[in-house]
């Protein structure tokens, strides 16, 4: 009788960003953190969002320098705890020290996710119905 042979997929995709890559880990545990993360970067991020451009302007500086560094701490927070330790820094950089394109990049990672568990999810569906094909057929 033959063996059958199973190989486990890997657990993350790999982001390239600036020339350097990064690991997005999708496992069970990664996946909830990022949830989370996400949920709580919504929460926050709607806080300051609702500031219109004549608003904005009417700040002081040192309340435009408040939103923006809670801008950054937000953004900061979801990228560290999706790409790791140092990674906001480097991609900060990268990016031309654009909060702008730091947001793009939370949401890239977040339709990243998305994708990849609705892809899991149609796969398990799939093998499912092409399993009760057969059965019917055998029957």
């Amino acid at each position: 009788m033959a063996v059958k042979k199973f190989e486990f997929k890997q657990t993350y995709e790999e982001i390239e960003a600036g020339g350097k890559v990064y690991r997005m880990y999708m496992d069970d545990e990664s996946l909830k953190k990022y949830k989370k993360l996400y949920q709580k970067y919504q929460n926050e991020y709607k806080d300051i969002q609702n500031i219109d451009e004549e608003s904005f302007l009417d700040m002081s500086d040192e309340e435009q320098e408040s939103w923006e560094k809670k801008s950054r701490e937000i953004i900061e927070n979801f990228i560290t705890g999706v790409l790791g330790e140092g990674s906001f820094d480097e991609l900060y950089e990268l990016s031309g020290r654009s909060l702008l394109n730091m947001s793009e990049l939370v949401y890239f990672l977040v339709d990243l996710q998305q994708a990849k568990t609705h892809q899991m999810q149609n796969e398990k569906v799939q093998d499912y119905y092409k399993k009760r094909k057969k059965k019917g057929k055998s029957s």
